[in-house]
């Protein structure tokens, strides 16, 4: 007969948040600091995905889940939704954690509304790992642009997942991989400097192919 203590029966018990976001930001719309901002912070980057949806929409978004299960981080990927009356569902298919969001818009971490997925001139097809990703989400860096551009990153495996971006955009990404490695520890460090690389590797790899005159390029072209 196999026999479990308290404290782990509650670990395996799946959770389910109903979070109202302004409990974890500030007056203007930031994760206050502290634990409760650590929180606060995660579920943003739940928002972040959803707030780019239409309503009624639902989907694997770029992020880990965050449920320590037996002191060890879950390795689900979260699903998320923007739902009526402007709420955020969520969860871990794995875990099973979930919870409800509302209370976002006008936050920092509202990235919307909704855009329509265009690729135009100029932009190149990124795949990354989902854990280089994720990490470079946690870190909190980057513009407003460029953490749309991750937010909207859409999964083609339970590994990796992709995005558009121009040249410009990767070489902005790869200065904030940089900066976010230099106060990270142990595997997100690890993480965040192959995400670095990795942006680097594509913008000499598309600069090589594509040429640095782009004028001269399409001169030639046509």
């Amino acid at each position: 007969m196999i026999r479990f203590s308290a404290s782990d029966t509650l670990c395996r018990v799946a959770r389910y948040y109903v979070s109202d976001l302004t409990h974890f930001i500030d007056e203007q719309g930031r994760a206050v600091s502290g634990p409760l901002g650590k929180l606060g912070r995660y579920l943003g980057l739940i928002v972040e995905s959803a707030s780019l949806m239409k309503e009624g929409h639902t989907d694997y978004i770029p992020l880990r889940c965050g449920n320590p299960v037996r002191r060890k981080r879950c390795i689900g990927q979260l699903t998320a939704g923007h739902a009526a009356h402007d709420a955020v569902e969520w969860a871990c298919p794995l875990c099973g954690e979930a919870g409800h969001l509302t209370n976002w818009i006008g936050s920092e971490f509202d990235l919307g509304p909704a855009r329509d997925p265009i690729a135009y001139e100029g932009q190149s097809e990124v795949l990354v790992p989902l854990d280089e990703l994720d990490a470079m989400r946690r870190s909190g860096r980057g513009s407003r642009s460029l953490r749309q551009l991750m937010a909207e990153a859409i999964r083609v495996s339970d590994r990796h997942c992709f995005f558009l971006a121009e040249t410009r955009e990767l070489n902005r990404l790869k200065e904030f991989a940089a900066l976010a490695a230099d106060v990270a520890r142990g595997d997100d460090r690890r993480l965040l400097d192959r995400f670095g690389a990795r942006m680097d590797a594509l913008v000499v790899t598309l600069s090589s192919f594509t040429g640095v005159d782009v004028r001269e390029r399409e001169r030639l072209l046509n």
